[in-house]
Parts: structure tokens; sequence; C-alpha cells
């Protein structure tokens, strides 16, 4: 259901309305993708495409909760057996992901020295680090971009408030360093999410993979030090990077 609702609407423009009811404390709402030049007819309900698709179910009491075009949209994927409505136990059972989510870096190094890897950017830490699941193993490990280095992006941990309890006191403001914030952002906007390769170059102390990260419109690393957001880092530049794109990032620089 995840991954249709990513391909689905990932870099797309969409129109939301939120709804005026909240139940627990959420806010519900419903969302639309514009429908194709050619189509030339309404918005398309996400909510109706997935659950077309058969990757969720109606979530109401009574019908009268629910639109009727949800219900038909449920009804179609029931009766086609699509997604989780399929009647094969070993075709429902591929559709659920066996995520490693604390993988061992090196393992996968070791696995694609000689080959790129098929990864999705999960999370971005900064303009220089991130979290990529590697497909089709689903397995997530910490990756930092070999031959850039970004500011980091201060991390300030939750304060846990407990009833009767005096909270203790803030902690003293914690500033990113220059131009982190914009790095993370440039990263976000271009990379979250979305499908990328990565050419492992080597494992750090920390047991982080230093990657170069290649996207269909071209290197990331390359993008940041041309918009003045990252550094050049000679020890990540030197292990896995040609020495023609090693110094065309230099000149970048």
């Amino acid at each position: 259901a995840r991954e249709f609702l990513r391909k689905l609407c990932l870099g797309k423009t969409v129109q939301f309305r939120q709804d005026p009811n909240t139940k627990g404390g959420r806010l519900y709402g419903t969302i639309w993708l514009p429908s194709s030049a050619a189509a030339g007819g309404p918005p398309i309900s996400v909510a109706e495409e997935v659950l077309r698709g058969g990757w969720c179910s109606v979530n109401g009491r009574t019908n009268e909760e629910v639109s009727t075009e949800l219900i038909a949209a449920e009804t179609e994927a029931k009766e086609a057996r699509r997604g989780a409505h399929a009647l094969d136990a070993s075709a429902r059972a591929r559709c659920v992901r066996q995520v490693k989510w604390n993988a061992d870096a090196l393992t996968y190094a070791n696995k694609y020295k000689d080959k790129p890897a098929k990864a999705i950017v999960e999370y971005v830490k900064d303009g220089s680090n991130m979290r990529c699941m590697i497909l089709p193993d689903f397995a997530v490990i910490n990756i930092s971009l070999a031959g850039v280095r970004c500011g980091r992006v201060a991390k300030v941990a939750p304060v846990e408030a407990k009833e009767g309890v005096t909270p203790p006191p803030a902690p003293p403001a914690i500033k990113s360093e220059p131009y982190a914030e914009e790095a993370r952002f440039f990263v976000e906007a271009r990379l979250l999410h979305r499908e990328v390769e990565l050419k492992f170059a080597q494992i750090d102390r920390y047991g982080n993979a230093m990657c170069i990260v290649q996207h269909t419109a071209g290197l990331i690393a390359k993008e940041l030090l041309k918009e003045g957001l990252g550094k050049i880092s000679e020890p990540g530049l030197a292990t896995g990077i040609e020495p023609a794109e090693a110094a065309a990032m230099r000149e970048t620089e």
C-alpha cells in the first residue's frame, strides 16, 4: 500500500481538503490528483485509487459515513481479487515486506561491490547523510555522500511532559551549521522517497556506508557543490570516485 501510494503521488501537485471533524485528535481530509490533460475529466481521488488497487479498506461504521464512490472502488477491487483481496495466500504473502530496519552496511557493500544497488531514500538527516532502503532486500542502512560534506542540522531531543512533574529547564539554543537547513531541504526536495542507485565506496568508522548517489537527473553530490551547499571531503573523494569525476567535482566547488 505504501509503495503504491508513493508511486502514485510522488512529485505531483495535489489538491486537498481538510474535513471539519476530527477523531482522537487526528486530522482527516481528502486528496486529489489532477486528471491528465488528455482525459479532461475531474480530479482523481487518491483514496479511490488506493481502494481500487486493493491496498486498503473503507473505514466507516455505517454507509452514511462513506461516499458511494469509495464503496464502489472497494467493491471493484474485491470482485477483481486485487491486492489484499487476493484469494491466493502466497500472493498476499508476497505483498508483505520483511524489512531489515538496521541492516549491516558492510554486508551490502560487499554484496554490491561490483555493481550499483537500487534503493529508496527513506530519510534525509542532512545534506550529506541519509537512510536508504536497498531493493529488493528491503534493508535499511545509513549512508553518507562520498566526497562531499554538508553542514550538520541541529537536533534537539524532545522533553517528555509528565503529570505532576515540573519539566526540566529548556536546553540552551542549538543552531544548525551555516547552510545546513538549506542543504537538507535541497536533498529532500529531489531525493526523499525517490529511487536512486548507490555505488558503495567504503565503510566509515561508525559503520555508515560512503556512497555515490546517482539519480536519473545526475549526481546529488555535484549538485550540492554547484549550489554552494556542500564542500569537498577529500578522504571520501579519493575512494570509489573516478579521477575525472573527482576533478570535475573540485572544479564545480
